[in-house]
């Protein structure tokens, strides 16, 4: 099981303390949590706090009404499953949020519960949209230097649209906007070179960076790299034979490989009888990844 780490952050101060919002989701009954996004209903399965340590154990769930597996024997043709009323197949996903540093550590699970989907659910659930972001947590080193780029002039992306599921496109981001573009031609493939203007950018540069940095987690992205620097190109006068020259000395611009600087760990879980890696299992991998990554 690959686990990956978040930070969670709230839009405004409106918004109540993320801990304080599970408190709440963790006195609702089941049957009220669910929430549906873009016609698919999630609900917070579990959400319990460990007493000793203060963290929060959540597993989120999602239905699947589309096609789904089937019962395989060895000698028998495959076979579906009969459902009753109000039943279907259901996909889960294991969090641990550390309300003391904002961090949650999410199983990754590519047709599960995405990060992406978790922050809208919990915004919808507090009646504030926007209400949280989560957002992947890089290497200190690469993070620093991404954030402090006080100039970015080139982003360049690119998607395997093949891996790329419903999940993935939940909350509103222009980037995955644009893989719909791949999608609609039928292709495999997406790649994107952005050239950010150094006069008036549409978006504010925080928020380019906020969305670039909320695709990193997903299975089908292949490339993520920014080029910039804290330091802005700078206007040069010339003269020559009494007139003036202005040029532009550019700054010398770093790359930065976003996608290998992901924080993530690995952990190895044994399935269950019923073809599923039990939820106390990731959930003592997540306690585990917590103290180490």
């Amino acid at each position: 099981m690959k686990i990956q780490k978040f930070r969670v952050a709230r839009h405004s101060r409106a918004v109540p303390k993320l801990g304080d919002l599970l408190t709440q989701i963790h006195g609702n009954a089941i049957a009220s949590r669910t929430r549906t996004i873009n016609g698919v209903k999630f609900r917070l399965d579990d959400v319990v706090q460990d007493p000793a340590t203060g963290l929060w154990l959540l597993n989120f769930v999602r239905n699947r009404t589309g096609h789904g597996p089937g019962r395989f024997h060895a000698s028998q043709s495959i076979q579906g499953f009969a459902f009753a009323s109000g039943e279907s197949f259901g996909e889960d996903t294991a969090a641990l949020y550390d309300p003391a540093t904002r961090y949650m550590y999410i199983q990754y699970n590519h047709i599960g519960v995405r990060h992406s989907a978790m922050a809208t659910y919990l915004s919808i659930y507090s009646g504030h949209e926007p209400g949280y972001r989560i957002s992947p947590k890089l290497e200190h080193d690469a993070e620093r230097r991404f954030q402090n780029q006080d100039i970015t002039r080139r982003i360049e992306i690119g998607f395997d649209l093949t891996k790329m599921g419903p999940a993935d496109r939940i909350q509103g981001n222009s980037l995955t906007d644009a893989a719909e573009i791949g999608q609609g031609y039928s292709a495999d493939k997406l790649f994107l070179t952005l050239t950010i203007s150094k006069r008036d950018p549409r978006k504010s540069l925080q928020e380019i960076k906020d969305d670039v940095l909320a695709v990193l987690p997903f299975a089908g992205l292949l490339k993520a790299r920014a080029y910039g620097g804290d330091e802005p190109e700078t206007t040069v006068t010339v003269g020559k034979r009494g007139k003036r020259k202005e040029t532009v000395a550019k700054a010398e611009f770093e790359p930065i490989d976003l996608l290998e600087e992901l924080i993530e760990t690995e952990a190895t879980i044994h399935l269950g009888a019923d073809y599923r890696l039990p939820l106390q299992a990731r959930y003592d991998a997540l306690k585990s990844a917590s103290t180490r990554i």
